[in-house]
């Protein structure tokens, strides 16, 4: 099972970025996007047992979560973070500025 890398980053966009009128910036002009998170880049995650209540906020402390590159997986060969077999679902955070925010 290879963990999806688009569902990774919708979670983290709609978590810490908050969702936008899409269709209004369209209308403005803005036909692009630009990252400001890259899934090979190094994150903090976990491979959580339960729930972690609190885990998206900003002051959470991951001091105790691993470290790994993103396209974390198993099971095809193309993961730069293996997690175990089996895995069902990983935490990742990733801390981030953005400098312009047009």
């Amino acid at each position: 099972m290879k963990l999806s890398k688009l569902s990774i980053a919708i979670l983290i966009a709609c978590t810490f970025l908050g969702v936008q009128n899409v269709q209004a910036q369209c209308s403005n002009g803005i036909n692009h996007w630009e990252s400001c998170l890259k899934d090979n880049e190094s994150w903090k995650f976990i491979v959580p047992a339960a729930a972690i209540p609190g885990w998206t906020a900003p002051g959470f402390n991951d001091a105790a979560w691993s470290t790994g590159n993103g396209g974390m997986g198993y099971g095809d060969g193309d993961d730069l973070t293996v997690v175990p077999t089996n895995t069902r679902s990983v935490y990742m955070r990733r801390a981030f500025n953005i400098v312009d925010t047009a």
